[in-house]
């Protein structure tokens, strides 16, 4: 009875990775307030400064990667591209919508 077990899962062992191909998933980042901020603009003023920052990460073409346990690996990116962007939209979007100007301060030296 071993014996015809192994007969039948061996071939299946070496079936499987062949149907399983990796792929490179989009991921759209978005912020999504579960409640609106009405009192944000009494808390930080009309105008907000967002200084650049930069993805530091040493591979930054994808930010996640998932490896099976069959089959090929699947990639994750950001949409929009590059993750900077992203990440950038995603906090600007909620803080313009509750009436905060935003101005973006190119020359900041990251002291406060």
């Amino acid at each position: 009875m071993k014996s015809f077990r192994y007969v039948l899962v061996i071939p299946l062992i070496f079936a499987i990775p062949g149907y399983a191909v990796g792929a490179t998933y989009p991921l759209s980042l978005r912020y999504h307030p579960a409640k609106d901020f009405p009192s944000l603009q009494q808390k930080i003023g009309s105008t907000l400064g967002i200084a650049p920052f930069k993805d530091e990460r040493s591979d930054t073409l994808y930010i996640g990667v998932h490896y099976p346990v069959f089959g090929g690996v699947n990639y994750f990116k950001s949409d929009p591209s590059p993750l900077e962007k992203a990440i950038k939209d995603a906090l600007i979007g909620p803080v313009y919508q509750s009436g905060v100007k935003i101005v973006s301060v190119s020359s900041w030296d990251g002291m406060p």
